[in-house]
């Protein structure tokens, strides 16, 4: 479970830095937070997937998301 969190944590973070690096980006200014909370997301989810036996491959990621979801809403 904590590194179904811990994924689900860190792919929310970089998704939503997304659309601030595409502002940032088209108003000519430089992306700074939003590249740092990127490298936060990536760092998170690199480490989730040292965390958990045999890793998380891309297929594993939607189940981590219901996983989450289950335990918040039980």
């Amino acid at each position: 479970m904590q590194a179904d969190l811990i994924m689900v944590i860190g792919v929310v973070i970089a998704c939503f830095a997304i659309p601030a690096l595409v502002s940032a980006w088209s108003e000519k200014e430089a992306p700074r937070a939003a590249a740092l909370f990127v490298l936060i997301g990536f760092a998170l989810g690199y480490y989730a997937t040292t965390v958990k036996p045999g890793g998380f491959a891309l297929v594993d990621i939607p189940m981590a998301f219901v996983v989450v979801a289950g335990q918040v809403l039980n």
